[in-house]
Formats: structure tokens, C-alpha cells, sequence
């Protein structure tokens, strides 16, 4: 069932699919799905909250989703489609610089760390070229919800 918040997607849209885990668990949300459009908007799913949206995702796309990630402890990351990256990495995973301010936040944060993260200079590439050739119109908004 779909949450009453959540926005109407053109799953024919869609040109990456990934799960990601991160080391924040298990207290917190660690594990999660990314659906990547065409147009670069990411939207990322709890991956316990994702069942309203899998059997459309897997009908539309032709394709079973299997979370492979979800008993990680570290940050690591996975591309379930399109299939010419299947099992390639999603993330790029990296920690700021240290020093001073970056003790404190360790201090402040009672010892949990923030990983940054990026899309793989691949899948950035193979981002920018599908919007090269997408249709005028299309929305180009790059909102992470």
C-alpha cells in the first residue's frame, strides 16, 4: 500500500535502482533501496518501508529486486539496474577530512561517524548521458526525498 505522502512516479522513468547500507545500525534505519530517474531525482526508501513500491518496480522493469546488503555492518552499496551495472558499486563512500572540527563531531555524535557518499563517476556518466538524450519537458529537479 502506498503512504498517502508519497508522490505518483513513472517507474518507465527509472535508470538505476541500488541498495546501499551504512554502518549507523542497527538502532537506526542502515539499509536502504535508491531509485534514480532519468532526470537525476533520487528517491530512497527505507528498505523495510520499500514493499509498496517493489512489485511495480520488478512488473514495469522486468526484473526481481533481492536485497544482498541488508546484514552488512560497514557502508556498502550495490546497482540492482540496469543490468549493463548489475552488482557494480552504487556509492562511492567517503569521511571529511580530519582534524579539530572533525574530532568534536565524533565527540558530539557520541563516536557515530557521517560517511558521505556519491553516485560512481560511471553511474554519474551514464546519468548525464540518458539526459542528453531525454525528451524536452521531462522534470530535471535532483530533490533527494
Amino acid at each position: 500500500m502506498m503512504p498517502e505522502n508519497a508522490k505518483p512516479i513513472d517507474w518507465k522513468s527509472v535508470a538505476i535502482i541500488g541498495e546501499y547500507t551504512t554502518a549507523s545500525g542497527p538502532y537506526i534505519d542502515d539499509h536502504f533501496l535508491l531509485v534514480v530517474l532519468h532526470s537525476g531525482r533520487m528517491l530512497e526508501y527505507a528498505s523495510k518501508s520499500a514493499d509498496f513500491i517493489i512489485p511495480d518496480l520488478e512488473r514495469v522493469l522486468g526484473i526481481k529486486i533481492e536485497f544482498r546488503l541488508s546484514n552488512r555492518t560497514d557502508a556498502a552499496s550495490r546497482v540492482i539496474f540496469p543490468p549493463s551495472f548489475l552488482e557494480h558499486p552504487l556509492f562511492d563512500f567517503y569521511e571529511g577530512p580530519n582534524g579539530f572540527f572533525h574530532f568534536f563531531k565524533f565527540i558530539r555524535n557520541f563516536g557515530m561517524t557521517k560517511t558521505s557518499m556519491r553516485l560512481t563517476k560511471e553511474l554519474t556518466e551514464y546519468l548525464e548521458a540518458l539526459r542528453i538524450t531525454q525528451p524536452k519537458g521531462e522534470d530535471m529537479s535532483t530533490d533527494l526525498i
